[in-house]
């Protein structure tokens, strides 16, 4: 996405009719969003998949969960030089001791999602987290550091083929984009979608919250329920650990990974012993 933008423009602000509202960054978002009031603001890196979402969420019934809805310019346009206007939705990211809420609106998220077409875009993709994707599920081959390749490799050995597990349009990033507020079912924000088995989703949102935010290990033992739970999880973490490895100027973040998923490592290693 380049250089982190100073905000969205003049003639963008009006276009969502905005111009008389105080702009703000908002915490997170990788210093990329912004608000005024009760709406957020944020750059798009694929204008396509941005009118996708916008679409979709707009659409989706909302059924145990919570997302955003999409805010139209005035013109109708989801798009305006590359921003995106949306609802800011309540509630805030602490998500200890909120785990089975987690994985139930993982599970009402991607039931409301089950028959959605695949969009063209998500093959088109070519940021890390989209070539990590591919390299889990043998459609990429990527060239990794040796000391993330070393722990790939002895999971990626134990990986079994997942056959006969239908896939769908899926959160790739669901675990840190859920916002808690009492009396309101999990809101979901930041689709990053991609065409997987809703395993997949549900276990990178486990490991996250194992590496992330202090879940407990045993948290992962919820895959056991899940047909090819085991593998996975493995992929999860050959998805975590090849995309931060592929991700630019990640140099000091490589280590930081590492340590933070040793203990969904150690327990995918003694499982397979």
């Amino acid at each position: 996405m380049g250089s982190k933008p100073v905000g969205p423009p003049p003639e963008v602000l009006a276009a969502f009719g905005l111009s008389d509202g105080t702009l703000a960054k908002v915490e997170g978002g990788q210093g990329y969003t912004f608000c005024i009031g009760h709406t957020i603001l944020k750059p798009v890196a694929c204008k396509e998949e941005a009118i996708w979402c916008a679409r979709t969420f707009n659409q989706i019934r909302q059924d145990g969960f919570r997302v955003p809805q999409p805010l139209p310019a005035q013109d109708g346009r989801w798009v305006v030089q590359g921003w995106a206007a949306w609802e800011r939705l309540t509630g805030i990211h602490d998500v200890r001791n909120q785990w089975h809420q987690m994985l139930d609106a993982c599970d009402a998220f991607h039931a409301a999602l089950a028959d959605t077409p695949k969009p063209s875009f998500i093959a088109e993709q070519t940021h890390c987290w989209a070539l990590a994707d591919r390299f889990v599920w043998g459609e990429e081959e990527l060239s990794l550091p040796d000391q993330v390749k070393t722990v790939v490799s002895r999971v990626q050995h134990l990986l079994c083929p997942v056959e006969n597990v239908p896939c769908q349009v899926i959160h790739g990033d669901l675990g840190g984009n859920i916002l808690y507020e009492p009396g309101l079912p999990p809101g979901i924000i930041d689709f990053s979608p991609y065409w997987r088995p809703t395993g997949y989703a549900k276990a990178i949102a486990v490991i996250d919250a194992v590496a992330w935010n202090r879940a407990d290990v045993a948290l992962l033992r919820c895959m056991d329920k899940v047909d090819m739970g085991y593998s996975f999880l493995s992929r999860a973490v050959v998805f975590r650990l090849a995309a931060i490895a592929t991700h630019p100027n990640n140099s000091s973040q490589i280590l930081d990974e590492l340590r933070a998923y040793r203990p969904v490592i150690q327990y995918i290693l003694c499982r397979a012993e």
